[in-house]
């Protein structure tokens, strides 16, 4: 029995590559990110991403509050979120670029208390408490669009 080629696997209108920056984003709240606030970003390497399109950007995840869906090391495919201000789409999992710098990789779900003001982060990994962030925080929003984990022998 003859095995197909690899490349027919993906179909060249499906697949778009897209920029690894040399970014990270971390899953904890209270983590420094590996690549700071004022070191300059670059684009380390162009990866193929199945429904990529354009303006999406692949960086990596550091840290273990969000595994075992996104483990520590894992790729992740992020598109923007231009206008989170007004919808956030929450119950999905987002890189939040904060004021400060930061970035993070949190589930964002709607904080009861005050929902104008804060939103809730969720760690996928139960050992990693939820916190609540102010919205003025927030810089900028990337929903987590595809994750490549990278788990060989």
């Amino acid at each position: 029995m003859s095995e197909k080629p690899f490349r027919t696997y993906f179909k060249e209108e499906n697949v778009r590559m897209v920029p690894l920056l040399n970014i990270d984003s971390v899953g904890g709240m209270h983590s420094s990110n590996e690549v700071g606030e004022y070191e300059p970003e670059f684009i380390l390497d162009m990866l193929p991403f199945k429904g990529a399109i354009q303006g999406d950007v692949a960086i990596k995840e550091t840290g273990d509050s969000m595994s075992p869906r996104i483990p520590s090391g894992a790729i992740m495919l992020l598109r923007r979120v231009m206008e989170w201000q007004e919808y956030f789409g929450y119950g999905h999992v987002f890189v939040l670029v904060l004021t400060d710098g930061r970035r993070i990789t949190k589930r964002v779900t709607k904080c009861i208390e005050n929902p104008r003001e804060y939103v809730l982060c969720e760690s996928i990994n139960p050992a990693y408490p939820s916190e609540e962030l102010p919205k003025k925080m927030i810089y900028s929003v990337w929903k987590v669009i595809d994750v490549l984990v990278h788990e060989g022998y």
